[in-house]
């Protein structure tokens, strides 16, 4: 991962809360853990990965968590990343790359944007929240 290079000092540097450097955009709960091990694995145990999908825990309880946590790496659902990022303006400049696991089929060999409760949320926050953020040069699309 291009992104591994730099990742020791990145991570050293992070300080905001609220704001990871990371963000992995999944299409199940069970993926996003799949992918946070993923992750530690490549880039480090000393990783803090913020686990927000609806079956970990409620919005305002994620939200708390991030505004008093520093997160290296955030994984998510479609759905619950959207409404974090509208209530609660999740996007911030210390976020350098997200990952898109765009051709992960699930167990009917459905890719994210073709699993139907992923649709609007996928295409919203694409459209209006991650494409502007990585056109603005503030970080990098990596689809997986």
């Amino acid at each position: 991962m291009f992104f591994a290079d730099n990742w020791n000092q990145e991570k050293s540097e992070h300080t905001q809360t609220g704001s990871p450097l990371l963000l992995m955009i999944s299409s199940s709960a069970v993926r996003s853990l799949e992918m946070a091990r993923e992750a530690k694995l490549a880039l480090g145990n000393d990783c803090v990965i913020a686990k927000l999908f609806a079956k970990h825990m409620k919005l305002d309880k994620q939200q708390e968590y991030m505004s008093k946590h520093i997160c290296h790496i955030a994984t998510g659902t479609p759905e619950r990343l959207l409404q974090l990022i509208q209530k609660f303006n999740y996007l911030s400049t210390s976020l350098k790359l997200v990952i898109l696991d765009w051709q992960r089929k699930d167990a009917k060999q459905r890719t994210i944007i073709e699993i139907s409760e992923n649709k609007k949320p996928m295409s919203i926050l694409l459209r209006d929240y991650i494409i502007p953020f990585v056109l603005s040069c503030q970080a990098k699309l990596f689809l997986l």
